[in-house]
């Protein structure tokens, strides 16, 4: 029982490590990332506390705008659990999705036969 306590403080140690990084918090006792890993750690099934801790250092990492909000307390710890995949992406990603959802538009668009019939392509 011991060891599995452990364990699971060393995991959660790891994580806030992992979180401080890519949040790029310089608090004395990483504070806010120290917040994020509650937060995971008490409204994530634990089956998916590894795999949700990892999403949110990669997307911290990727986007210092969320990292700042995050950061300024804009965006509270419980917040960041409820936020969806598009609101991680910086705006030069949001950018590059609406232009492929366009151009996946116009394709659809040319599929459709000129009687109004939709092709199968």
């Amino acid at each position: 029982m011991i060891n599995e306590e452990t364990e699971e403080d060393d995991i959660r140690c790891n994580s806030i490590v992992m979180l401080g990084e890519s949040l790029k918090d310089e608090t004395p006792l990483l504070d806010v990332a120290t917040a994020i890993e509650s937060a995971v750690f008490h409204d994530v099934e634990v089956h998916q506390y590894k795999s949700k801790i990892r999403f949110l250092c990669a997307n911290f990492k990727r986007n210092e705008s969320v990292q700042k909000d995050v950061r300024s307390g804009r965006i509270q710890p419980h917040d960041v659990l409820q936020m969806h995949d598009e609101e991680f992406m910086t705006d030069e990603m949001k950018t590059k999705v609406e232009l492929m959802r366009v151009k996946m538009d116009k394709q659809k668009e040319r599929a459709v036969f000129a009687d109004g019939i939709e092709s199968e392509s």
